[in-house]
């Protein structure tokens, strides 16, 4: 009984190495000279296809709705194809992002953030807070928490919010 376990389990085994290998393979074959195009519909859908080069362009969809994309090295990014396989099993691919109806790719690497992470992570960091709001109110000349730390309270929210509707109209975003 426990031979024709382990003669199953050595066949599981073995069926499933070859099927990884074939796959692998397989994956190998059909990204060579591909570029992924991650396509944003009109639908706010994000759609993904693999796509052989053609010189400067790419022709996306078939028959009467066929379009053409240009190809920017610029524009370019790798990633992982294809999503969702386990990372042993995807490769690397040069990787376009798209409007759809626009017929090149977007610059994802000249954008500038609203806010950057780090002083989102400042903005709402509890310990900053409260060391601002101590510096505050020992300038201010309040020793201990009494009627007057509700003004100093809403004095700090409000230079807070000033501050943040003054980074924001400067970048743009207002």
């Amino acid at each position: 009984m426990l031979d024709a376990m382990l003669q199953m389990f050595g066949i599981a085994a073995a069926a499933i190495v070859i099927i990884l290998v074939v796959m692998s393979f397989r994956i190998k074959t059909m990204v060579r000279g591909k570029i992924y195009c991650l396509r944003i519909g009109h639908n706010k859908q994000l759609r993904g296809e693999l796509h052989k080069a053609q010189s400067e362009t790419i022709e996306m969809d078939k028959g009467e709705n066929k379009r053409k994309y240009l190809i920017s090295k610029e524009r370019q990014f790798w990633s992982m194809w294809p999503p969702g396989f386990p990372t042993f099993l995807q490769e690397p691919v040069p990787s376009l992002i798209f409007v759809e109806g626009d017929a090149e790719a977007l610059n994802i690497f000249k954008t500038k953030p609203i806010i950057t992470d780090v002083a989102l992570q400042k903005i709402s960091d509890d310990a900053m807070l409260r060391s601002t709001w101590r510096d505050v109110r020992e300038s201010v000349g309040a020793k201990a928490r009494g009627p007057d730390s509700k003004l100093l309270y809403l004095i700090l929210i409000a230079s807070v919010i000033s501050a943040i509707t003054g980074v924001l109209s400067l970048k743009g975003g207002l």
